[in-house]
């Protein structure tokens, strides 16, 4: 069950060492809500039903963590933007802000204590934190200053600003910057360990590597920065797997950077496992959910010799865990953890 080093194991990953035991932090969302029988919609708006979810998986998987990314639009809904939701799937955006210099000068940051769906977030934490004390980690999401542009103006103004109006893009940017820290400020205060800095829309599935550089990394150190500051670990996700993003990401200064599903990971780890923490790399559709027990195992054994033994990698899946995974999969992929982390201790 939940243990009061697991703190202490954190940091030790994030000084890229290893931990006496493995850190178990399944991203996984969709799947604890469906597991407690709370539809999407509640467990996206009641804290009730934030804390049942995970404290379900808690005592049901012996995990470390409570990781509520829930949906990306927590702290960008009072900004006026239109939000939609069905019972079973996270709120996304109906209507975004148009991209313009009025609606830029008319942005304020949002009370995350009085407004939208935020004090359901915060409410959630603590209850959290009184059930389970110091024993578990508890993870808010944020978005990086480039995603956040998407989830404000959406991907298509953003993606024009890259070459109409790089200038509006930078500005723009600086106020979610001032977003991320506020958000991400009022998680650690309700009782959070990390953040979840998501950055997708910067990945190489719609930026080369050089725009990259130029428009993104900095913003991103500087959120990453600021929420260190305040007493976070960050996690840095863009959900990427090429290996010059990666490089480029390992830049942020994030404490861990969260790697997709596809490359080997051994060649992440020598590219940039010397600068930074890694966790991910599982594959949640075509492993976790519909792979063999016996292909779990030795995908994990082969993640945990090749990889965990050298130090700061937490073994993971590189994306959400889907709702429709056997629980039996999830009890595989904990077990063979713990199994193959027993042969680290012995060599």
């Amino acid at each position: 069950m939940a243990r009061d080093t697991v703190r202490a194991d954190l940091r030790t990953v994030c000084n890229l060492g290893v931990p006496e035991q493995p850190l178990i932090l399944p991203v996984m969302d969709p799947f604890s809500a469906h597991l407690a029988g709370i539809t999407y919609e509640e467990y996206s708006t009641k804290p009730e039903a934030m804390e049942k979810a995970w404290s379900n998986v808690i005592e049901r998987f012996d995990i470390d963590w409570a990781g509520m990314c829930i949906d990306d639009l927590f702290e960008y809904e009072p900004l006026g933007i239109e939000v939609t939701n069905a019972p079973h799937l996270p709120f996304a955006v109906e209507k975004y802000l148009p991209a313009t210099e009025e609606t830029l000068q008319s942005l304020r940051l949002p009370d995350p204590t009085k407004e939208g769906r935020m004090p359901a977030h915060l409410e959630a934490e603590k209850r959290l934190r009184d059930r389970w004390g110091d024993s578990i980690l508890i993870m808010g999401s944020t978005a990086a200053p480039f995603s956040g542009l998407t989830l404000l103006y959406g991907i298509e103004q953003t993606m024009l600003m890259l070459y109409d109006d790089p200038d509006f893009l930078r500005r723009s940017m600086r106020f979610i910057e001032e977003l991320a820290v506020c958000w991400g400020r009022a998680v650690l205060e309700a009782g959070g360990d990390i953040l979840w800095l998501g950055d997708c829309s910067a990945s190489s599935r719609f930026l080369p590597v050089n725009l990259y550089r130029e428009l993104c990394l900095e913003p991103a150190q500087r959120v990453a920065s600021m929420l260190q500051e305040a007493g976070a670990k960050v996690i840095y996700h863009a959900g990427e797997n090429k290996l010059p993003h990666l490089e480029a990401m390992a830049e942020t200064g994030a404490d861990i950077l969260s790697v997709e599903a596809g490359p080997y990971m051994g060649e992440v780890k020598d590219a940039v496992g010397d600068r930074i923490a890694l966790s991910g790399n599982l594959d949640s559709i075509n492993l976790v959910w519909h792979g063999t027990d016996e292909a779990i195992t030795a995908t994990v054994n082969q993640l945990v010799s090749d990889v965990a033994s050298r130090g700061g990698y937490i073994v993971n899946m590189g994306e959400n865990t889907p709702e429709q995974t056997p629980p039996e999969h999830i009890d595989s992929l904990i077990r063979s953890i713990r199994e193959a982390w027993k042969g680290i201790a012995t060599t």
